[in-house]
This record gives C-alpha cells, structure tokens and sequence, in this order.
C-alpha cells in the first residue's frame, strides 16, 4: 500500500521516516519528494507498505501527531493522472 506522508521538516532524512513506519511493521520504500534547494525536500513524500494491516495501523497511530514540531498528514496515496508540461511563454 502507497502512503501519503506530509508535514514533514523540510531537511528530514528518510532514514528518519523509514524508522518510525517500522515501528508498525515491513517498510518497502521510503521517498521524500526533493525540492531545488540541494539537501532539501518540499516537506512530504510517500512510503510504500507492502502489508494493508500494518499501513492501515501506520495511517491510524501517525496521521496528526506532533512529529518534530510539525503536525503530521498520513492518507493512502491517490494515483494522480500526469500533468501535461507548462508551456513557455
């Protein structure tokens, strides 16, 4: 299961996040969403959780606590249709 993970610190490492979904169980990836700013991410990402149980008891526990300062967003990921480039003027 895809998870939506926002809120976060904008210099949070993955191995941060990856850390505290395993606390509920197998973690099958983690991905912060990079911003431009080298080192730096756009404060969410998604975290792939192969068991429905463990990633539902994650959303449950996780979504809206205080997590390093910052309430924390936790949702199943919605697929997105692809945007169609930005032309330039």
């Amino acid at each position: 299961m895809k998870l939506f993970v926002g809120g976060l610190q904008y210099d949070m490492q993955e191995s941060v996040i990856r850390d505290e979904f395993e606390k509920f169980g197998t973690v099958g990836s983690v991905e912060l969403i990079p911003d431009r700013r080298p080192g730096n991410n756009k404060g969410f990402g998604y975290i792939e959780m192969p068991n429905e149980d463990e990633a539902a008891r994650a959303i449950s526990e996780l979504n809206g606590i205080d997590f390093n300062g910052k309430k924390l967003k936790v949702a199943i990921a919605e697929d997105r249709e692809p945007r169609e480039p930005k032309e330039r003027k």
